[in-house]
């Protein structure tokens, strides 16, 4: 349906005013008008494609969105173009206002930076103001409405030169204005839009439509306002430019050219109803309804309602009542409007005509029940005045920016004070610094040679200090290569006497010392090595529970002499080992069990398979850790070294070297005790089976 046929039959009286929305919603003349061609090609083709139909689909917004999520730095243009397009798409293609607003929104977040950089994005910043007073309009919200429409103007005069962007302006200021019946007011607007469309030279057909509609829109004002004269020469005009124009656009849209006269014969009709002149405009009346009511019901139903009231008021009734018959199948519906109140008030007027007082009385009811409801509903719509509201907000934004203005004198002033009081102090501190430089030097020159005379005794103490290590390491490593050759000798006496042969019992104690003898050269290898390292050594497969019986074996003849007893509960896991300092680490435990025991005890050895760990847990009677040495026992402290229960001596060195070797293979020992009660010392190794 044409643009001037759809908005023709919203004005005219009697129709309610939120069909009056509708025109928003059909127009594409004022949207893809605003899309500009400032993209480079790889943008402009995709907006092409999609704006190649005047009214978008889902498919094509499903195409933007899949774009522009692999599309790289698009840039604010680009993206609040695609906004703009998914505004329009769900306010014409959908009807959800929500997502017009979402995407509104986000256009304005997107270019709130840019507005006073760029004419082009802040014509798009305007856009998207009037698209959410759109939105809010057609939501009858109308004071957020006008509030978005007056920001998009104020906008468009402040940053934009092209006076031809205040088009969607004036429109929706037009169709606010009339729907709060301010026809007047409404008519300087749709007077301005069809001016403008002229002068900004919105050609094609759909500036043809624009054009026509807009002046037969502005005779419509007049004529609610009562000032038939004007509204006629707006009527006569709009049948002269049709008829000027109409063989242009002929070939292709001479139904709809026709059904646009029919729609301003209708008009005029009511022009001559008000001038008494009946015949004239019941001729009017009939040429306009042979058209429209093929093409357009609401229109008709609108016109023939006017019509019947011209009958009944001229005591036509016969025709009056085939005409009101005939109303209801051209209305699309008899919900709560102005059409279906007049209806109902001419339908009660004829009844009473026609002697029929009881339906005369129902149809009256229900004309007033249905009035009520218009005015209550319509409340919201004309609580804001519109003008004082636009001179309020232009009056709120000088006031900003001269607020702005002076915001800005201020902070030069207080940079200027700044600067000056910046320069003074520079100058007094160049001043006090010039005068207590010589003082300083002095001072500087006195602690200079005090820190080279702490460098000089510093570098003494590290050279004596680096000499002690040397020494150190000297009598260490003399101390091992004198204990390697008896070690030695005692490996190879052993080894002959395991050559002869010997008695089962003798022939294991033998091993042990061989074995013994073999982790006593290792460590002796160790301290001889030029770079020796407690972490790392050579790892091999290593049968624990082997290792901890044979390291307990060399123990049973020390406990023996203090009459304890060793018992054993063994699993044998086979573990990734150093065997020589795991050993180590087994026979410090036991040493020291047996060491802090009493003659009598019995000291217990666990050894347990768990899921991926392996724990060696060592029980003992002894008289146990006191807690000023629980912090200490796995230290190099000598606090931490003690007699054992028959006078034993201890250095404090065993647990520590421990530590720090089940640490090198990734477990863990620490250990619980009471004093007087004994302690149990824990083991644990990771197992991988």
């Amino acid at each position: 349906m044409p643009l001037n046929e759809t908005l023709k039959s919203i004005c005219r009286p009697g129709l309610h005013v939120w069909v009056l929305l509708f025109f928003l919603t059909t127009t594409s003349f004022s949207c893809n008008s605003f899309y500009s061609n400032r993209f480079d090609g790889y943008y402009q083709d995709v907006f092409d494609k999609v704006d190649a139909e005047p009214d978008y689909t889902a498919a094509e917004m499903r195409y933007l969105d899949s774009f522009f999520a692999a599309a790289k730095n698009p840039g604010p243009d680009n993206i609040s173009n695609k906004y703009m397009r998914k505004v329009f798409y769900y306010r014409t293609a959908s009807f959800n206002y929500d997502s017009v607003l979402l995407y509104a929104d986000s256009a304005i977040n997107l270019l709130e930076h840019y507005v006073n950089k760029d004419e082009y994005l802040a014509t798009v910043y305007a856009r998207a103001h009037f698209a959410k007073g759109q939105a809010y309009f057609l939501m009858k919200n109308y004071d957020e409405a006008i509030r978005y429409y007056i920001i998009g103007k104020l906008t468009l005069s402040a940053r934009v030169k092209n006076h031809c962007e205040q088009y969607a302006y004036n429109e929706s200021m037009a169709n606010i204005l009339f729907a709060q019946k301010k026809y007047l007011a409404a008519a300087a607007f749709f007077k301005a839009k069809y001016q403008m469309a002229e002068a900004c030279a919105f050609n094609g057909y759909l500036g043809f439509v624009n054009t026509q509609e807009n002046m037969d829109n502005t005779g419509i004002c007049f004529y609610l306002a009562g000032i038939t004269d004007s509204a006629t020469f707006y009527y006569d005009a709009t049948l002269e430019y049709l008829a000027k124009n109409e063989s242009l656009y002929s070939n292709q849209h001479a139904a709809d050219i026709e059904l646009m006269k029919c729609i301003v014969y209708g008009n005029q009709a009511q022009v001559m109803e008000r001038l008494n002149n009946y015949t004239q405009a019941e001729k009017l009346y009939l040429k306009s309804l042979a058209v429209t009511q093929k093409r357009d019901r609401s229109f008709s139903a609108s016109s023939l309602n006017s019509l019947a009231k011209m009958y009944v008021a001229t005591r036509q009734l016969k025709k009056a009542g085939e005409i009101i018959k005939s109303i209801p199948q051209f209305a699309d519906t008899l919900s709560v409007s102005p059409l279906t109140q007049s209806f109902y008030k001419n339908l009660s007027e004829y009844y009473i005509l026609t002697h029929k007082p009881y339906p005369a009385l129902h149809a009256l009811r229900k004309s007033n029940i249905i009035r009520d409801s218009i005015e209550n509903r319509d409340k919201a719509l004309n609580v804001t005045d519109i003008r004082r509201e636009v001179e309020n907000r232009e009056q709120k934004n000088t006031n900003e920016k001269l607020k702005q203005a002076n915001q800005l004198r201020n902070v030069y002033i207080m940079a200027a004070v700044a600067g000056i009081v910046l320069a003074i102090s520079v100058i007094l501190l160049v001043w006090s610094t010039s005068k207590r430089k010589s003082r300083y030097v002095n001072k500087l020159t006195l602690l200079n040679a005090e820190i080279q005379s702490s460098n000089e005794d510093l570098r003494k103490t590290l050279t004596s200090l680096e000499q002690s290590h040397k020494e150190n390491n000297r009598i260490v490593k003399v101390v091992a290569h004198d204990l390697k050759n008896p070690i030695s000798a005692i490996r190879t006496l052993v080894y002959s006497l395991l050559k002869k042969g010997q008695p089962r019992y003798m022939q294991e104690t033998l091993d042990l010392i061989q074995t013994t003898c073999i982790d006593s050269m290792a460590l002796i290898k160790d301290l001889l090595n030029d770079n020796p390292k407690l972490a790392g050594g050579a790892k091999e497969p290593v049968n624990m529970g082997r290792l901890v019986e044979q390291c307990t074996e060399l123990f049973r003849a020390k406990a023996r002499e203090k009459k304890q007893i060793i018992t054993l509960q063994l699993d044998y896991p086979v573990l990734l080992l150093n065997r020589q300092k795991m050993w180590r680490v087994v026979s410090n435990i036991v040493n020291n069990a047996i060491k802090f025991s009493p003659e009598n005890a019995e000291i217990k050895i666990y050894l347990q398979r768990q899921q991926h760990k392996v724990l060696l847990s060592i029980h003992d009677n002894g008289i146990g850790i006191p807690a000023v040495l629980k912090e200490k026992i796995f230290s190099l402290s000598p606090e931490s070294s003690r007699p054992g229960t028959s006078g034993e001596e201890s250095y404090g060195l065993g647990l520590s070297i421990s530590h720090k070797i089940i640490e090198e293979h990734q477990g863990k020992l620490w250990f619980e005790s009471q004093v007087g009660k004994g302690s149990v010392f824990y083991v644990e190794l990771p197992y991988l089976n």
